[in-house]
């Protein structure tokens, strides 16, 4: 819905939240589907939940902020998905950072990080396939104002227990990456 004001300013309004912004700074929007699965962990464990995410930043407790940055020549992304819900159990998210969006190499401060609850997992970016130092596959695709990316992580840990360990997929995958599309990432 906009909501035009008398000095030519407008302002974008979501329907199921609270995520306003003047149309000169659209907010962030996000599409991403993943799971972090157990498929061989020990001890097992059951599969975390599956996350469906369509959102406009500040939409039911979503905080969602990308940037880009030009570093040394290449353009770097941050992205940060929260659910800032009151209890510790009830949060979950996901960042990528330092991610080179321009080349299918990633730099040695690219990192993935999930958290589920009190959980937290994280691992170094790839542009190639997943290895025990970098466990997270990370492609981009740009296309005008929208970045669309896959990442795929094999056996990430748990920075709590570095022997636990889980699978970064689309939901219900063994192995197929997650996809997300990203609208509105501040300096595309």
């Amino acid at each position: 819905m906009r909501l035009g004001i008398s000095l030519g300013f407008v302002v974008v309004c979501s329907l199921g939240g609270v995520a306003c912004k003047s149309e000169s700074s659209p907010p962030v929007y996000l599409d991403a589907d993943y799971q972090l699965r157990c498929r061989d962990c020990e001890p097992r464990t059951g599969d975390d939940p599956e996350r469906e995410i369509a959102l406009l930043d500040g939409e039911f407790d979503f905080k969602i902020t990308c940037d880009v940055k030009r570093i040394s020549g290449k353009r770097s992304m941050n992205l940060i998905v929260a659910h800032e819900a009151e209890r510790q159990a009830d949060r979950y998210g996901i960042r990528i950072t330092r991610a080179n969006i321009d080349e299918g190499d990633q730099s040695d401060e690219c990192k993935v990080r999930i958290n589920e609850g009190a959980n937290i997992y994280e691992g170094a970016c790839s542009g190639d396939d997943p290895s025990t130092e970098q466990p997270c596959k990370v492609t981009f695709d740009r296309e005008g104002e929208i970045v669309e990316g896959s990442v795929y992580c094999d056996r990430i840990p748990n920075q709590a227990n570095l022997a636990s360990f889980r699978y970064l997929v689309n939901p219900g995958s063994d192995t197929k990456a997650m996809k997300f599309a990203v609208h509105n990432c501040n300096g595309i």
